[in-house]
């Protein structure tokens, strides 16, 4: 779900932690990434070769909440990912109530939201240098 309005705004911004509403109020759109838990609905249009996971999935809570928790990530990666290929610059954030916002923007709905993401251009510089990072060798281990 995208929010650009100020209408939107006003009913997203309560949902953020204070040092991150700013930022939100200023940014041209700002995306609510969510997961559907009752994602199976969708089978088999989404995936049709397989039909019969609709009921595999439908019987076992588990089992979706398992899914849901490793594609919801994945997919909130590329779409970060997306939109700065497309240019812009996209600024995740954890500082959320998730239970407020999936109250005011999703109530009476299995999606529940799990990254708010600033879409835009930045206004200025950043407000800090890039943070360090990790060398190499500490990183990663090669076998």
């Amino acid at each position: 779900m995208y929010v650009r309005t100020p209408e939107g705004k006003e009913r997203l911004l309560p949902h953020l932690d204070e040092g991150n509403r700013p930022k939100s109020a200023s940014a041209p759109a700002v995306a609510v990434l969510a997961v559907d838990d009752r994602l199976h609905e969708h089978i088999p249009h989404i995936p049709p070769i397989k039909p019969e996971l609709r009921e595999q999935f439908a019987a076992d809570p588990a089992q979706r909440d398992g899914i849901t928790s490793f594609n919801g990530p994945l997919q909130a990666g590329y779409f970060i990912l997306a939109v700065r290929a497309c240019g812009l610059a996209a600024g995740p954030m954890a500082g959320f109530d998730a239970a407020g916002i999936d109250k005011e923007f999703f109530p009476d709905s299995s999606w529940h939201s799990v990254l708010v993401v600033n879409i835009g251009h930045p206004a200025g510089p950043p407000e800090f240098d890039r943070m360090p990072r990790l060398a190499h060798e500490d990183a990663v281990a090669w076998v």
